[in-house]
């Protein structure tokens, strides 16, 4: 495992991780300001039952017929996954994905505010 990552050049992109990544098998590992770490086991599982528990929530939201949007704002990164009922009632076919300084909006309760007014407070805020 050390070995692994004392071949991973330091300062990494994205695009760099992923092309190293094609040649790791059985661990995982994660990018984090330009560093290749190891996740460990237990935090995988934990990140896993985390994705799994949200699903479920939003599952349980779009089923409810009053929902008419979910915002799930996100906390590492100035992001919006938007989703609304379709017209017809039926939930939600897509994710709108509102990034960058782009307008953000629920239409069903008539609001609406820059993106970066939402992250504002926080780290990711100008």
């Amino acid at each position: 495992m050390v070995n692994a990552l004392s071949r991973s050049p330091p300062g990494m992109t994205v695009a760099e991780f992923l092309a190293w990544l094609r040649d790791r098998t059985g661990r995982k590992f994660q990018l984090v300001d330009g560093e290749v770490r190891v996740m460990s086991p237990a935090r995988g599982r934990l990140q896993s039952t985390l994705a799994r528990l949200i699903g479920n929530g939003l599952s349980a939201y779009c089923k409810i017929p009053s929902v008419r949007e979910i915002a799930v704002v996100h906390s590492a990164r100035v992001l919006v996954e938007l989703l609304r009922r379709r017209p017809e009632g039926g939930g939600p076919e897509q994710t709108d994905n509102i990034g960058g300084s782009g307008p953000f909006s629920l239409e069903s309760i008539a609001f609406s505010c820059p993106l970066s007014d939402i992250h504002a407070r926080t780290h990711l805020g100008n």
